[in-house]
């Protein structure tokens, strides 16, 4: 296990896709430019992108914040259509036959092992409620800041928006500092 919180660098890779695919190559270029030297320098070396390993969660969580500057300038709805798409691009298109003719509850039943798979440390649970369900995420940098927090939320309800559910929502808060609570309701 890495000493840091830690993501498979396929989260990484799944950022840039989504980057490129919706706003191109000079939005890319934006998005590394706004990183911190040492983000940078981490996640990009030699002007590629880490494509195997792990990469520490908290480069991960200033990636977010450039994106969500930088070409999302800021707006809730053109950030959710970037997760969305980092969504589709990585998780959606790795575990498409798992997702695209499951019910919800069989996806997120799997979510912890599928946690476990993705990231060094944290754990994630969840409860079933009929047409929704609580997840919690248990994880110091993840839920860091209120853009790190609303990131997971959004990525739960993309996953299952990917099912056979109908207009998934979510809401979430911090029940106490290191432990997110992500609802998710649909039809």
């Amino acid at each position: 296990m890495t000493p840091e919180p830690s993501a498979r660098a396929t989260q990484l890779l799944a950022f840039r896709s989504a980057a490129l695919t919706l706003w191109g190559t000079s939005a890319w270029q934006e998005i590394v430019d706004r990183l911190p030297a040492e983000t940078r320098d981490a996640l990009v070396v030699d002007g590629l992108v880490v494509a195997v390993g792990w990469v520490p969660e908290r480069h991960l969580v200033k990636l977010a914040q450039a994106v969500h500057d930088g070409p999302a300038q800021g707006s809730p709805e053109a950030y959710r259509e970037f997760i969305s798409q980092v969504i589709a691009l990585g998780f959606g298109r790795v575990r498409r036959l798992l997702v695209q003719f499951a019910p919800p509850s069989a996806v997120l039943k799997r979510a912890p092992e599928l946690w476990r798979h993705d990231h060094t440390h944290g754990d994630l649970s969840v409860i079933e409620k009929g047409t929704g369900s609580v997840v919690h995420v248990n994880h110091e940098v993840l839920t860091s800041t209120p853009l790190s927090c609303a990131t997971c939320a959004e990525m739960f309800r993309a996953i299952t928006s990917l099912t056979r559910a109908k207009k998934v929502s979510e809401t979430h808060f911090l029940e106490r500092p290191g432990r997110l609570r992500v609802e998710l309701h649909w039809e």
